[in-house]
């Protein structure tokens, strides 16, 4: 489990890589995992940015808006 902690993408575990190890195969419906993938081809990930510095809660607040319209948008919970 340490490898999926680890910072750098490029050193850490994968959801493939992570779901082939001992520990979640014991606990894996392997119906759960095969599931078909998210069209992400009109995501929009371009954040305005202001010229004024702006708070932690202010960032915070505005990707909690963007998955919320996000979600309304999309089936994100395949169901």
């Amino acid at each position: 489990m340490q490898k999926t902690l680890v910072i750098d993408p490029d050193e850490r575990y994968d959801i493939t890589q992570a779901l082939d190890h001992d520990y979640p195969k014991y606990w894996l419906d392997v119906e759960e995992t095969n599931v078909p993938s998210l069209d992400l081809s009109d995501y929009n990930e371009e954040v305005v940015v202001s010229k004024q510095d702006q708070s932690v809660d202010h960032y915070r607040d505005l990707i909690r808006r963007q998955l919320e319209e996000y979600g309304e948008l999309h089936d994100v919970f395949l169901g």
